[in-house]
């Protein structure tokens, strides 16, 4: 039972104690004074009549004798007159056996009135002519009594309510801080700080939440030093002083998860280099070197789209790296950086930015792809239009020409269970080596031969078919949910960037998961890229799939500094970590400081923790040890169809 409960059951049980107490006394003194008055009644009756009847008594007038009792007890207000012999025998009498009106019987029986039976001697001269008898009757007594019960009650009931009243105002100012501290410590537990602003009157209650209030200010700047040193380690280690964006290290460290057997990723890298930047630095000073590099980033940033990430890997290069590899696009954008940078460059002969571009995908080497954009690069060096597209074959070139490409899309999408099988990879508890939960993803084929799934997404998303395609894998695992396999269990599945930023399909998959009934299964893979573009937006998103009982979790946590400064607003079920801090961080010790910084501020959001592509048990056991909560890679097991 809730303090308010008791407090409102305690407060209404005194007042109603309190209410029959007072109607009860009252009452009770009201029958003892009546009772009183019954009493005095007969007897004054019964001393005057015995003087009124002592003549006619001694003259033998009996006509006089009974017309006088007779006036007396038409009255109404006795019971019985009688009058006796000296010897004990009736002489007359007048009885009433009428019932009191408009008195209900319980309440004569619950309060009964007792009339005392009063009487006196007649006196003749020297003898006793005879003994009169009165007694009073009750009826209206017992209408006095309903009168004065039906009053006393009206009047108590209305002070009744009343105090009721008072008392509601009074409980409810004082529930009103006790709600608030309630809420703030429900508040504290899901990591929320909230102040309460107004203060109550009470000094106890006041200083009550002067102590919550000083309570969640340090919690919260706890929290804030935690994420403030993070964030200062992540920028550190990861961040180009200068110009702000992510550093060699982090560009490598990306590059690595990419391009992992275990990664499905396929996309395209740009070098923009600045030839002639040290004879810039020399002749016109080292300032207007670094007006060119800022200008070039701030240029770069501002045609890029999102989802793209640019990395400053030397003084005078920068690469990008997109998830798409469209050859016109890059083209486009590329040729509106030259034009921007043109007017400002023909003052400084001495410097020339150019770009080379190469596609990649994943399971290849690291050094190769860098000698081929180093290639491309020096080749863009050397051409007039100042960029270069290294050409690579297209995977997807074996199915025939872009309209075939779409053919087969469509021919996916119309019959997916023909041609998407669904994997599964095992995600474990770190300490207890338990089971956490499936990750799942699409594997697709077509004609029998085997569909690269980022190639797959690429065409998908050429065509405006990537939220279709989402949709047509979700539908898939929800169906697999309601069979043995699967139920009861917590599945993780993705969901591509241009999906998500995609209202209407979002809408369209979070009805689905609505109607499945098996939200509560579901785990939401969301990159950090889908969420920081419109952080209202994600926010209103994420809240239609929580609201239907998904977890959220963000994919590649760490990549870039806004993973700190979004957590508090998201606030995701899960996190995990990205490969470039996970990957040999056995090895690494500033990952080590990283994932330790992370795992913190995680947990104390109540954020469970999980690393991805985790491939020796040195790794594991590395990150065990930093109290990362669960992990997947192929330590673990490798990905296998589900059946």
């Amino acid at each position: 039972m809730t303090l308010r409960m008791q407090l409102n059951a305690v407060i209404l049980s005194v007042l109603v104690m309190s209410f029959i107490g007072s109607v009860s006394i009252n009452l009770l003194n009201t029958q003892h004074y009546l009772s009183g008055q019954l009493a005095s009644h007969a007897q004054d009756t019964a001393t005057s009549l015995g003087l009124s009847l002592s003549d006619p008594i001694f003259n033998e007038e009996t006509v006089v004798v009974e017309a006088t009792i007779n006036a007396i007890f038409d009255r109404g207000f006795y019971h019985h007159i009688t009058l006796e012999n000296i010897n004990g025998s009736i002489r007359y009498q007048r009885v009433s056996t009428t019932q009191p009106e408009q008195v209900p019987q319980w309440f004569i029986d619950l309060f009964s009135l007792t009339a005392p039976e009063q009487q006196t001697m007649i006196d003749t001269g020297w003898t006793i002519g005879g003994i009169l008898k009165v007694q009073s009757h009750t009826g209206l007594a017992y209408q006095q009594l309903w009168k004065s019960a039906n009053d006393i009650t009206h009047a108590t009931l209305f002070i009744f309510c009343l105090a009721l009243l008072f008392a509601y105002i009074m409980l409810q100012q004082m529930y009103k801080p006790i709600t608030a501290i309630s809420l703030q410590a429900e508040a504290i537990q899901q990591r929320k700080f909230i102040m309460i602003e107004k203060l109550p009157a009470a000094t106890e209650l006041r200083n009550f939440v002067l102590a919550m209030n000083k309570m969640v200010a340090n919690i919260k700047n706890t929290y804030d030093e935690l994420t403030q040193a993070a964030t200062e380690t992540h920028r550190a280690a990861f961040v180009d002083e200068q110009t702000g964006i992510e550093n060699r290290r982090s560009f490598v460290d990306m590059m690595d998860s990419l391009l992992a057997e275990s990664a499905t990723h396929n996309g395209a890298i740009m070098m923009a280099r600045i030839t002639g930047l040290a004879a810039l630095n020399k002749n016109q000073g080292y300032q207007a070197g670094d007006n060119l590099v800022n200008q070039l980033v701030t240029v770069i940033q501002e045609e890029a789209e999102q989802g793209v990430k640019l990395y400053r890997i030397s003084g005078s290069e920068f690469c990008l790296i997109t998830d798409d590899f469209q050859i016109p696009k890059l083209t486009e954008i590329i040729s509106s950086v030259i034009n921007k940078l043109q007017v400002n460059m023909e003052s400084m002969q001495e410097a020339k930015a150019v770009f080379g571009f190469v596609n990649f995908k994943s399971a290849q080497q690291f050094a190769d792809v860098m000698f081929e954009l180093d290639m491309a690069t020096n080749n863009a060096a050397e051409s007039s239009d100042g960029f270069y597209i290294q050409q690579q074959t297209n995977p997807l070139e074996a199915f025939g020409s872009a309209t075939n490409l779409k053919t087969i899309l469509d021919k996916i999408l119309e019959k997916p269970e023909n041609h998407i099988t669904l994997k599964k990879q095992d995600t474990l508890c770190c300490s207890q080596r338990l089971a956490f939960d499936l990750e799942l993803f699409a594997a697709f084929e077509y004609k029998n031969k085997t569909i690269n799934t980022g190639d797959l997404f690429a065409i998908a998303s050429q065509y405006g078919e990537t939220g279709k395609l989402d949709f047509t894998i979700i539908k898939l695992i929800l169906e697999r949910c309601k069979t043995n396999q699967l139920k009861g269990k917590k599945v993780a599945i993705n969901l591509s960037r241009l999906t998500f930023s995609d209202r209407l399909h979002m809408e369209k998959i979070t009805g689905l998961i609505k109607e499945s009934g098996f939200g509560a299964s579901l785990v939401i893979g969301l990159t950090e890229a889908s969420i920081v573009g419109d952080l209202n937006e994600s926010k209103s998103k994420i809240e239609a799939l929580t609201v239907n009982g998904c977890s959220i979790c963000i994919n590649r946590f760490g990549s870039s500094i806004e993973s700190l400064q979004y957590m508090m607003e998201i606030r995701p079920a899960l996190v995990k970590l990205s490969p470039a801090f996970t990957r040999s961080i056995d090895e690494k010790k500033g990952n080590e400081q990283m994932v330790s910084a992370f795992v913190r501020m995680a947990h104390g959001l109540d954020i469970t923790v999980v690393a991805q592509c985790v491939e020796t048990e040195s790794e594991l056991a590395t990150l065990q040890l930093l109290k990362v909560d669960a992990a997947l890679g192929y330590v673990i097991n490798k990905p296998s169809k589900l059946y």
